[in-house]
Formats: structure tokens, sequence, C-alpha cells
């Protein structure tokens, strides 16, 4: 799939089955933490953000770097499946560009259900695998 993405948003295979002039939800979800560096994670969401009409949404989870307590286990990820890479909150929030962040912004799993993360059960979404919406704004109207 990240072949795939990596092509023009903008492109006929896309434009074939998604009108890009209308509204619609673009879902990344479980996708760009496989995306490598030197795939440009940044440039592929870029590409899709960027062709949404106003009013579309971006919804996206990416595995969120903690330090010493996920290097192991992207180490493994990396080891055994060759992918899963966690970068930080930073990294995270930046492919959203300038769309407007939609409560609860760029938070963990449990948050987006009403919980909070202490009240969440303890699982690895839940520890390190933040996600955020947020939306194009429509253009204004002269009125």
């Amino acid at each position: 799939m990240a072949r795939w993405v990596g092509g023009s948003a903008a492109g006929p295979q896309v434009r074939a089955f998604i009108d890009l002039d209308e509204p619609v939800g673009l879902l990344m979800i479980g996708v760009v933490h496989h995306l490598g560096d030197d795939d440009d994670p940044a440039a592929v969401v870029a590409g899709y953000r960027d062709a949404l009409a106003g009013g579309s949404y971006l919804f996206l989870s990416h595995y969120l770097d903690r330090g010493a307590a996920t290097a192991e286990l992207e180490e493994t990820l990396l080891a055994h499946r060759g992918t899963g890479r966690f970068r930080s909150r930073a990294e995270t929030s930046a492919y959203f560009g300038g769309l407007a962040s939609v409560p609860p912004g760029l938070s963990y799993a449990a948050m987006w259900r009403g919980r909070r993360c202490s009240q969440a059960a303890s699982t690895p979404a839940s520890v390190w695998s933040p996600a955020g919406s947020a939306a194009r704004r429509r253009a204004s109207h002269p009125g």
C-alpha cells in the first residue's frame, strides 16, 4: 500500500473513485507509521491532505515515540516486519498541516470515546498510538 499511497492524490486512479472536488473523509489509520523515512511520509500525507476540498476531514493515527519505552518495540517491528516507525508528537502533529484541529485533537484512542487515559484499558493502542482529526474549512462565500 505504501507504494500506491506515494502516487498522486489528484491522479486518474484516485479520481476514478473519489470526487476530490467534494468534501470527503480521509482515513489514514495504521498507514503512516508503516512509511519509512525514505518514503518521505510528510510529503505523502501532504499530497493527499492538500488535495482535500473545503469541508473535508483527515483522521490519522501513528505510533508515538516515547523514548526508551518504545525504542525496543520499534527495533523489533523494524527487524521482523520491516516497518513500524515511531515518531514524535511534533512530527505527527505536522502531518495535519494548516487544517483546523477537531476536539480532542491529537490524543490517545481512549480520549476519542470521552474517557480519560487513566480510565482506559491498558492496551497498546491506548498507550502508544494517538490519533487526531482535522478539518479543511470551507471557503467563505461573500454574502
